[in-house]
């Protein structure tokens, strides 16, 4: 099953600590120059949002590659180099595009690097859940269940209506790191190495967990009288593709997921070359009733790896010339190759989560069923905004706050980093893009229903103050919406 990575959106460069000045040898313009060249070979054939960052964004990057070569001509250390790239990865406003570079510390060759625990290959450092943005307003009050560790809860009175409350911090499991342990115990008892099966077990028994803190703390602000439902992602950075399970919950529509498309070359056909093993793994022991389907799915799955083999060079579009061919290739959506689906049909079958991701999580559709309300700012990104876009293009609810950070998909599988010759940096690109119902793609950012009109340099509070005042209009609109 193809998973999204998880990685959170932010336009700060996330590089290792650099060597100083003093630990560089002589700065050597070639080997950078070689690296630029590097650089611009991947912009041109490895970056999902290429088209979007010349057409929408107006980057104009011919003449930024131009530029950074006669810049690096004129520098006189590693560091500025470094920075140059960086301001490069900057200038794209695209929040999945940076550059990591070395420590500078000696390598290790005598002794092999050890593999990394599998609880850290699930979640990372515990994130700060916080509180609901509306938390500060008069009248809220929490709701206290074990879910609200997870998902901080409550209620608030508004216009003669109680509304509900629901805080999503981030798509991840560093939402609570300690549930790893607690289930690897359970998945894998005597330890040792936990891989291949046991690891699937492991994440998705550990977002299992997830999936049911949610539906409880959606159920307990039901039990609480809630009309209506806000979920806030204000601030959520982004997470793992159990967003797909999450957005099913709080709708009582069947949501369509966003057509997703992907860069061409190996990592994709890869992908593909895995699915049609696995179909084709499945066929075999498929009951007659399901073979039409898993037959049809594997001939896209083949014409589609046909497609996404096929080269397209971008260069042309980095000199304002039209390219001959579609740069991006046929993906299928980001809840896989079925867009939308009763996940009681397919409850059950071995092959459901390869057509339809959600399945994998024990999500029930519409948990909350009622009008609801997503407030998002300048911080939601990647997933949170793979959520509200889904909301949105459906017409299941009305997004109220400020626009979102823009930053679409990110990596699939791992994603394709390219390593630098020269430098040893490593640049990483997003390798799928997510379209919207209009065609945009995801990355320009989400724009809400309703503006809240947040100012950058205000507190919690003043923005809490902000979205209040705005709240009645976003809640009518949302039981218009029922």
């Amino acid at each position: 099953m193809r998973r999204f990575a998880t990685a959170f959106a932010c336009l700060v460069t996330l590089s290792a600590a650099a060597p100083t000045m003093a630990q560089e040898a002589a700065y050597d313009v070639e080997g950078w120059h070689a690296d630029a060249a590097q650089v611009r070979e991947a912009m041109t054939t490895r970056y999902a949002n290429l088209e979007w960052a010349q057409t929408v964004r107006e980057a104009d990057l011919g003449r930024a590659f131009a530029g950074a070569d006669q810049r690096l001509s004129m520098l006189k250390s590693d560091r500025e180099a470094r920075e140059l790239f960086d301001g490069f990865s900057r200038y794209l406003g695209d929040g999945h595009v940076r550059f990591e570079w070395p420590s500078g510390a000696p390598a290790e060759t005598s002794t092999p690097s050890r593999p990394r625990p599998p609880c850290a290959r699930v979640a990372g450092r515990k994130a700060n859940v916080g509180k609901p943005i509306v938390a500060t307003l008069p009248g809220y009050a929490a709701i206290e269940t074990p879910g609200s560790a997870l998902f901080p809860a409550g209620t608030l009175p508004l216009d003669g209506r109680k509304v509900g409350v629901v805080r999503i911090a981030l798509f991840s499991a560093d939402l609570e790191p300690k549930l790893c342990a607690e289930v690897l115990a359970e998945v894998n008892p005597k330890g040792g190495d936990c891989v291949d099966d046991c690891f699937n077990r492991l994440y998705y028994g550990v977002y299992g967990r997830l999936t049911l803190a949610f539906a409880e703390q959606l159920r307990a602000v039901k039990a609480a009288g809630a009309e209506v439902l806000i979920v806030d992602l204000t601030g959520n950075g982004g997470g793992s593709e159990w967003v797909e399970a999450a957005v099913r919950m709080v709708s009582g529509k069947r949501l369509k997921s966003s057509e997703v498309r992907v860069v061409r070359g190996d990592h994709w056909t890869k992908a593909y070359d895995r699915d049609i093993a696995d179909i084709e793994a499945e066929l075999r022991k498929a009951k007659s009733a399901d073979r039409a389907l898993l037959k049809s799915h594997l001939a896209e799955l083949k014409t589609r790896r046909i497609d996404v083999a096929t080269p397209c060079d971008g260069a042309p579009l980095t000199t304002g010339k039209p390219l001959g061919c579609d740069y991006l290739a046929r993906g299928f959506h980001s809840s896989g190759p079925m867009a939308s689906a009763d996940p009681k049909a397919l409850s059950g079958k071995s092959w459901a989560s390869s057509l339809f991701n959600p399945v994998a999580f024990p999500y029930e559709e519409g948990v909350w069923s009622g009008p609801l309300v997503v407030a998002v700012d300048k911080d939601t990104a990647s997933a949170a905004e793979q959520f509200t876009a889904i909301i949105q293009d459906n017409k299941a609810g009305v997004i109220v706050g400020s626009p979102t950070l823009g930053s679409g998909c990110g990596f699939t599988n791992g994603g394709a980093p390219v390593t630098l010759k020269h430098s040893g940096g490593i640049l990483r690109l997003p390798d799928c893009a997510r379209f919207r119902a209009d065609g945009t793609n995801e990355v320009g950012g989400i724009s809400p229903d309703v503006l809240a009109g947040f100012h950058a340099n205000e507190g919690p509070r003043a923005h809490a103050a902000r979205l209040g005042a705005v709240l009645p209009q976003a809640v009518r609109l949302a039981t218009q919406v029922q």
